[in-house]
């Protein structure tokens, strides 16, 4: 084999495991650093936690903004579906529901549904259809684990506390075997 043959296969070796390493591997792997930081600062997973109000020393977000107030739920649906319920501020909300490699699977927000309470079941493609309360709709994830991120807006006082008050009704939790209604 010629060293020119041999040299380019060097490249491309080199080149596809920097393609996998950048598209496959690095997603995960921030992913999970989050998901697990989220976690912990949460207490466990599928809890809500409510981190504190963005100042210039924040990073917790890429790029935060201090004009939105954050409220984050690690998931983790390895033991079954988990529950979502939140009571959105009349202003500018989103809830977005990202899979263990960065997609995401899931948007809400009062552009789509208006300022009605919100009510989700989380659940695994692989997990059997869970039997859902009345009002609730079903967000599958393709993952076992994933993240979910609430924003309100605080661009005034005002907004700040209808901001802070609605990311506080945030609650996720494991779906009662008994839930259906």
């Amino acid at each position: 084999m010629s060293r020119f043959f041999r040299t380019a296969l060097i490249v491309l070796a080199i080149a596809a495991v920097t393609h996998v390493g950048a598209i496959w591997a690095v997603p995960r792997g921030i992913m999970a650093l989050v998901i697990g930081g989220v976690a912990e600062a949460a207490a466990g997973y599928n809890r809500a936690y409510h981190p504190p109000p963005i100042d210039d020393k924040a990073r917790t977000v890429v790029l935060p903004s201090p004009d939105i107030r954050y409220s984050i739920c690690a998931l983790d649906l390895s033991a079954g579906p988990v529950e979502v319920t939140a009571t959105p501020p009349a202003s500018y909300f989103s809830l977005s529901v990202f899979d263990a490699i960065t997609d995401n699977v899931a948007v809400i927000s009062n552009a789509t549904t208006g300022t009605g309470p919100i009510h989700l079941v989380i659940a695994g493609e692989d997990t059997a259809a869970p039997a859902l309360p009345d009002d609730a709709h079903l967000v599958t994830l393709p993952t076992t684990t994933g993240l979910l991120l609430l924003r309100g807006l605080a661009a005034t006082p005002a907004l700040a506390e209808a901001a802070e008050t609605a990311r506080r009704t945030l609650v996720c939790r494991p779906l009662a075997r008994d839930s259906a209604g």
